[in-house]
């Protein structure tokens, strides 16, 4: 694996442990996934990435989570999701907002999730997710 040889390379550089990460997601091994995007987001590997790059990871991450155990990772996701949508919440990520909806409809916080199915439509207008998770909450 080209990745794996970058690692090897340069295991301070967050690149390979994302395409790692992307890859082994790909192939179904999410374990290992979120083992590899860990190591991306824990220092030093982080400090090297820019504020876009660590929020796109953050959001993969917490999705990676919710994947492998909703209910005993939402807290944990819910910490990446606010953290990556902290990071630019003026460009924002339609995605990020669904993904923290979603987490917040699950811990029952209905209001909080409207809000992030709320920006995500301001953030993409034609999200589907977000419209779904508004018609979910109801009026």
């Amino acid at each position: 694996m080209e990745a794996e040889k970058a690692l090897f390379l340069s295991p301070k550089d967050p690149g390979p442990h994302i395409l790692k990460a992307l890859s082994l997601d790909l192939l179904g091994h999410k374990t290992s996934a979120l083992k590899s995007l860990d190591a991306a987001l824990s220092p030093p590997c982080v400090k090297t990435l820019s504020e876009k790059e660590r929020g796109d990871a953050l959001v993969k991450r917490a999705e990676l989570k919710l994947g492998l155990n909703r209910r005993r990772r939402v807290d944990s996701a819910v910490e990446d999701l606010v953290d990556a949508v902290g990071l630019g919440r003026a460009e924002g990520d339609a995605t990020a907002f669904c993904l923290l909806g979603q987490c917040y409809e699950w811990k029952r916080t209905r209001e909080e999730a409207r809000e992030e199915f709320e920006w995500a439509l301001r953030v993409d207008p034609g999200s589907d997710l977000a419209r779904q998770g508004l018609d979910r909450l109801g009026p």
